[in-house]
């Protein structure tokens, strides 16, 4: 179990999902727009299903990675967000409300 070092410290989890993001964008967008021109004929019911799917799937991934980057302190139930919530000053129950917004998709 790591206890300390780079691999336990809040930076390394930071920098590590950040990265995750700025590489899995891309990969996002291209996924969008390969559901969008170039769905075959016969998929073309679900090209709008898979297009939301897709969105809400992008929303959650910016939401854990970018948003709140969730430290979570075990065996408690308790943490503390690392990403840009952590600069709002907001009461602690606006997170989960604004969170499950954005997991359910547009």
């Amino acid at each position: 179990m790591l206890t300390n070092g780079t691999f336990a410290s809040p930076s390394f989890l930071s920098t590590s999902l950040h990265l995750i993001s700025a590489i899995s964008m891309p990969i996002h967008f291209f996924g969008m727009c390969a559901i969008l021109f170039k769905t075959p004929e016969i998929m073309k019911k679900l090209k709008w299903y898979l297009l939301c799917l897709h969105i809400s799937t992008v929303l959650f991934d910016c939401s854990i990675s970018i948003l709140t980057i969730p430290v979570i302190l075990f065996p408690e139930f308790a943490g503390y967000p690392l990403g840009l919530f952590k600069w709002v000053d907001t009461k602690y129950y606006v997170y989960p409300v604004v969170l499950a917004i954005m997991f359910m998709g547009g």
